[in-house]
């Protein structure tokens, strides 16, 4: 098992991972969707992508819903290169609960940016869209981070749904102090 020491880590392998296109897509499973999409590779399908990394850049839309995630950068931005939308936004956690509060949470903030900055119909075509939490098992364990995470799947499930946007989870190795 790899070793990782902070969130850092975390993300770069887990984007290693997605760069290495459709070998490690499929073994990327999503966890808790709210649609029959259950791993990256039913996400992406073959399309082209590019994928950001902690980057400001990732906000092609920096004067629209700036109360809701202006100066925020998601940990990765998967955007597709045929529609150049950013499709798949995820948060990486270690340890750190999610930012904010339960009710305007940095995943309610991604999610609510996603809806506002990308087409629905491009989703039959293109990279599904989706909002993804990415952590290891013992994130999950703790009672807030779970219970928060919950609170965003449980209210924002439906229209989820109903905007075609997946909802779910990646769990990560367990990190280990190098």
């Amino acid at each position: 098992m790899t070793e990782y020491s902070d969130e850092k880590a975390l993300e770069t392998v887990l984007c290693d991972r997605i760069a290495g296109k459709s070998a490690e897509l499929g073994q990327i499973p999503i966890r808790k969707s709210n649609t029959e999409f259950h791993s990256l590779a039913a996400l992406i399908g073959d399309r082209e992508f590019t994928v950001l990394q902690d980057r400001s850049e990732w906000n092609q839309h920096k004067n629209l819903l700036v109360d809701i995630s202006g100066g925020m950068t998601p940990d990765i931005v998967i955007r597709s290169n045929a529609t150049n939308q950013n499709r798949i936004i995820i948060e990486v956690k270690n340890t750190a609960p999610l930012g904010y509060g339960r009710v305007d949470s940095q995943v309610i903030r991604y999610f609510l940016h996603l809806l506002g900055t990308t087409l629905q119909d491009a989703s039959k075509t293109d990279i599904r869209r989706a909002l993804i939490l990415a952590a290891p098992d013992c994130w999950f364990d703790v009672a807030r981070n779970r219970d928060d995470w919950q609170y965003f799947l449980d209210t924002y499930k439906d229209i989820a749904r109903a905007f075609d946007i997946t909802l779910g989870e990646i769990r990560l190795p367990l990190p280990h102090s190098t």
